[in-house]
């Protein structure tokens, strides 16, 4: 039978909180937010970098559309693999799905992994060959793509035949962190939101985080341990 035992511990604190510098969590956040997970409201850096693209002219209203449509593919659940970079190096990826409203993922950093299983209002995570811990309890969290349906500027910088790219204004609070506001960049491929990627700059040290969607290819149902 399954032990579980009740913590107080929020999913960054339980794993991807190891001292690193305020960038690293906000970035970390950022993808984990995109997961399911609860982001444990780090500070996001001083300075966002966005890539430079050449820009289309497009009404925000049709940008926002077009956003929408691409977001609303993945109503019924979508997989998902992130990356985070320090510099240029690997700090943590996340790979997982969403169904139904729970997501399972895998959280792995250096020789590190942990698995993750966030039900409605509940979290629970287990290290390679562990059991199962409940790591956090309460009211249910919001889809996970939901903060993506609300930007406070969007615009389409890239439109060919198959392939658009969005660069959207987030204010910080809507991915659960503190501070300035995150600078977006979306493409969106056949209709669908195929990558999310935000990057950030602070005290000589850049960071990256790409997440990139697919449709489900595991209908499986998640369920509790």
């Amino acid at each position: 039978m399954t032990t579980t035992r009740t913590t107080t511990r929020t999913t960054t604190d339980r794993f991807v909180r190891f001292g690193q510098r305020p960038l690293l969590g906000a970035v970390v956040a950022f993808a984990l937010v995109l997961a399911g997970c609860s982001s444990g409201n780090d500070t996001v850096a001083e300075a966002t970098t966005t890539a430079q693209l050449p820009s289309q002219t497009t009404t925000a209203p049709q940008a926002d559309a077009v956003l929408q449509a691409a977001l609303a593919r993945y109503d019924a659940g979508y997989e998902f693999s992130s990356r985070v970079l320090v510099n240029g190096a690997v700090a943590v990826d996340v790979d997982g799905r969403h169904v139904s409203g729970s997501s399972h993922m895998t959280i792995r950093s250096g020789d590190g992994e942990v698995e993750y299983l966030i039900i409605g209002g509940s979290q629970w995570a287990r290290t390679s060959g562990g059991e199962w811990d409940v790591v956090s309890e309460g009211d249910a969290s919001q889809p996970p793509l939901l903060p993506l349906k609300s930007p406070s500027a969007v615009e389409i910088v890239i439109d060919d035949s198959s392939e658009v790219t969005i660069q959207a204004t987030y204010p910080a609070s809507a991915f659960e962190l503190a501070g300035n506001d995150l600078q977006v960049t979306l493409t969106i491929e056949d209709g669908r939101l195929s990558k999310a990627g935000y990057a950030s700059a602070q005290d000589g040290a850049d960071a990256t985080v790409e997440t990139t969607f697919r449709p489900l290819s595991d209908f499986t149902p998640i369920t509790a341990p």
